[in-house]
Parts: structure tokens; sequence; C-alpha cells
């Protein structure tokens, strides 16, 4: 990455939070993580140009950052298919936890073909190896993806307006302020649409030709995220196997991992919804 210095889902009532967990002979992952990283081949961190600007924090009202953040649209006829079929689940989703999400059979399908995609990359066959070995995963990886990531649940009583995918990979409108939204190609995709207004960043962490975590600030539909982590550059399977691999791994624990050369953390919020678990936040952290 070089610097130059709509959609529509929500989560319901019968939802509850885990927040303890056991730390003890819990499997390691920063190896495995970097296996991960090396047979990622579809990342576009070396294509992006960021214009950062200015630096901010969360309780600067002012706007660091006069111009957009990235300085030019990276969607290419001959980009990587996961990141084409990503693409195009952008659109399924409702920003409000407040509004029902209606899951039409074309959406189902293109959710099915972006997993399909996902799953015949080395590295997520590499994350059901690694899962199956440790005795953290029982059946296949591929459906336990679908029933992790795209569960619908309510964050709003009675409303089954939510997911983990919707919550993590785009964003939400809950309370007057965006929840979630930890993916840079929606976040691009909203920058161009003039839904997002680029304010700053506090840090970033290169990893190297795959991208970086960048910490910013930034308002969305004129909602205010104060503080918002994502990587930039990656490929969504990269960012959906490590998130996954902490899910397991990890269960609301720290997940340490390291890329590059360089520490960092991811943090992953299980859910409880009809007595399963399920992804209710994910998103990377800088030390």
């Amino acid at each position: 990455i070089e610097c130059n210095c709509c959609w529509k889902k929500s989560e319901p009532s019968t939802l509850t939070t885990t927040t303890t967990t056991t730390t003890t002979h819990l499997p390691p992952v920063e190896e495995e993580n970097r296996e991960l990283y090396k047979l990622d081949t579809n990342s576009v961190g070396s294509k992006l140009t960021l214009n950062y600007q200015g630096r901010t924090s969360s309780d600067v009202k002012s706007d660091a950052a006069p111009q957009p953040l990235f300085s030019a649209n990276t969607a290419d006829p001959k980009e990587p298919l996961t990141l084409r079929l990503f693409r195009r689940l952008l659109d399924n989703y409702v920003a409000s936890v407040k509004t029902p999400e209606e899951n039409t059979k074309e959406e189902n399908n293109e959710i099915n073909a972006f997993l399909d995609a996902v799953m015949a990359t080395p590295l997520m066959i590499r994350l059901e190896e690694f899962l199956k070995q440790k005795k953290l995963l029982e059946g296949r990886l591929r459906p336990a993806l679908y029933h992790i990531w795209f569960t619908s649940y309510s964050r709003s009583p009675s409303v089954i307006g939510s997911s983990g995918f919707e919550h993590v990979f785009l964003g939400e409108i809950k309370k007057s302020q965006v929840s979630g939204f930890h993916n840079w190609l929606f976040f691009e995709k909203e920058e161009q649409e003039k839904d997002i207004n680029y304010k700053g960043y506090m840090t970033s962490l290169n990893l190297g030709d795959k991208g970086e975590i960048l910490k910013m600030r930034f308002d969305w539909m004129n909602y205010t995220k104060p503080v918002g982590s994502m990587f930039v550059g990656t490929s969504p399977e990269l960012e959906m196997a490590l998130y996954t691999l902490c899910f397991y791994a990890r269960q609301n624990a720290g997940c340490n991992l390291q890329m590059n050369n360089h520490r960092f953390r991811i943090k992953v919020y299980q859910q409880t919804y009809n007595g399963k678990k399920v992804i209710g936040s994910a998103y990377p952290e800088i030390f």
C-alpha cells in the first residue's frame, strides 16, 4: 500500500453474549496464522494507494482528512474471484438493526457462491485441516462458516435483522451510532457513493504486500464511528479465516497473531442464539 501524505442486514432478543472463557490449554495460533498468511494469494494491498492525511483521536470533532482515504476505485474485472463474489454481497443488507432482513433466494445463492469460492482457496483448506486436527471443529468447515457468519439474529428486540457477516464485513446503525464496520472493501464502496466521510487515522500496522491494519475515525451516513479498525488490502478469505480461527481457538480471549514480523491482536466475540454459538463481532487491534 502506498501513502499519499448500502447494502442492507441486523440480531434477536434471545441472543446472549458470552463474556467468559477458559484460557488454559488453548492451541497455538501464531504459527497457524503465519501459514494462512503465506498461503493467501488474493490480497491486493500492494496495488492500493491510500491517502492517510492527518492524525486524529476518538474525541476530536474536527475533520483531519478533507479528502477520501482511497485514491482510486480498486474494482477490477480481473481481480480475484473471491473479491468479485464478495462485492456482490454488499448490497444485500439494511443498516438499521431495527429493520428485519429479508433473505431472498438470489441473496442466498450469492452467499453460497462466495463460500464455495472461499473454501476452494489453499488457506481455507489449511484452516479446516488445522481446526479438525486440534479437535476444534466437528464436521466440515463449509457449513460451519455459513452457520457462524450468516445465521440471522437480533440486536434489537423482536427484530431478526443482523448477522456476524453484516456486523463485521459491512456495518450497522444501532442507537444512532455506527456499530461493527470492519472491512475495507465495503468502506471503499461507501466512500465512492459519498456515504462515508473519512476523518483521519490514529495508527497503522504494515502487513507487507498483503496490506495493513488501519485504526481511524469516520462518519457513515452521518453517524459517527469515533474509533474503527480494519484490515486494508487483504482478501476476504484471509480476514474470514483469521476471524474464524480465533472464534474456534480463542473463544472471547485475546487472539495474538503475527504477520510481516508485526504482532497484533484479533478480538472475536461469540454470541449464543437458539443454543448455538455464532459470531457477534470481530476486528483487528493494534497493540
